[in-house]
């Protein structure tokens, strides 16, 4: 009996704790550096959710959480969560998930680029400034050509 009871209680403790707390997503930044900076934005003082991981933002940055570039599949446009193969193309990495994506980066340099979201310049995928795109269902992924075309991307 004890134990029904103690379930019952866990379970709608549950239930109210989850009706109570609202979250958005938070977009996520990868900078274009070996040591990506961690910038944060919409932050509200709850964990940020990554995959099955949950990080809680420092408090005192601005912008967004950064994520390592080797975790996106740059053929994909996805933020994968796991490392990915580096492909070595000239003097740059770029990064792909599978060996299918890794053919394709050393093969076809269309998939090398990506457009500016902002300016709709050309941007190259090992230099880009990537965030988490947050009106994608699958973790897709924007390129920018800088920091500064993000920011002003996202006050628009």
């Amino acid at each position: 009996m004890k134990t029904g009871s103690l379930l019952a209680a866990s379970l709608s403790l549950l239930i109210l704790a989850a009706c109570s707390t609202e979250r958005k997503r938070d977009v996520i930044v990868m900078a274009g550096s070996p040591e990506p900076e961690v910038i944060f934005t919409n932050y509200s003082g709850l964990p940020t959710s990554i995959g099955n991981q949950v990080e809680t933002a420092p408090e005192k940055k601005e912008g967004i959480v950064s994520l390592q570039r080797d975790k996106v599949c740059m053929v994909n446009n996805a933020y994968m969560k796991e490392l990915q193969f580096p492909v070595e193309v000239g003097e740059k990495t770029y990064y792909g998930c599978c060996e299918m994506c890794v053919n394709t980066i050393k093969k076809d340099p269309s998939v090398l680029v990506a457009e500016d979201p902002h300016t709709g310049a050309e941007v190259d995928k090992a230099k880009a400034f990537i965030v988490l795109d947050p009106t994608h269902p699958n973790d897709g992924v924007l390129y920018f050509e800088s920091k500064e075309n993000y920011k002003a991307y996202t006050r628009n």
